[in-house]
């Protein structure tokens, strides 16, 4: 049996320090280990995102191979498409259990890539004219649905749910100030918001009132 002289305790294991002390053992280790050695493994997420990762990369050095023969730039776009895909994929791994702030995070970083491809592409206005009140109102009814499935306490994802619906309101904001081109995306947008709104005041005003009051520390 190892023992350590200087804490006078005994270890069974195979150590070649004391685990309390780190100080010489004396001795043989005459027992053996009683958990047996695992290895590692892998989860099934992380074999799955270095997965994705490896043809997201064989990807754009398809392109770039295309661009050496032939010329042209679209390996440029092909990488920025594929950290876009990977920085969402990513969001969605990590909040995966956290469902609502999930749903809040991958819409705002799918808005905010938007944007910078439309800027990137001779700003068209698509990114604020479609993609935005699309992803507002699809977060928005993605949060309700999630809720009812995971049986979701309003405390839950109320929060996030306001956030998405200031976010809705940008369209409003767009739409007064004439930089939105598409008139009916926006208005679908914001009547949504206004009616998830309405249904937060209603229904669950007191724990609205409550919840801000939590997060500003009134």
């Amino acid at each position: 049996m190892l023992k350590c002289e200087r804490c006078g305790v005994t270890v069974s294991e195979n150590h070649a320090v004391c685990p309390l002390c780190q100080g010489d053992l004396t001795g043989e280790c005459d027992f053996r280990c009683v958990y047996p050695k695992t290895a590692n493994k892998m989860s099934r997420l992380a074999k799955a995102m270095r997965f994705v990762l490896f043809l997201l990369v064989f990807a754009v050095i398809i392109c770039l191979s295309i661009d050496l023969v032939r010329g042209g730039k679209i390996w440029i776009y092909a990488a920025a498409a594929a950290v876009s895909i990977w920085i969402i994929l990513n969001i969605i791994a990590k909040m995966r259990y956290m469902i609502a702030k999930c749903i809040l995070w991958t819409t705002a970083a799918a808005v905010s890539e938007a944007i910078l491809w439309d800027i990137a592409t001779k700003y068209s206005g698509w990114s604020v004219d479609y993609v935005m009140p699309l992803c507002c109102c699809t977060a928005m009814l993605a949060m309700v649905i999630a809720a009812r499935v995971r049986h979701l306490q309003i405390e839950d994802y109320l929060a996030y749910m306001l956030i998405d619906i200031l976010i809705g309101a940008i369209s409003l904001v767009l739409l007064l100030t004439g930089v939105v081109g598409s008139v009916i995306p926006s208005v679908v947008c914001i009547a949504l918001s206004a009616v998830f709104l309405s249904a937060l005041l209603i229904f669950h005003g007191h724990s609205l009132v409550s919840e801000i009051s939590r997060r500003m520390h009134m």
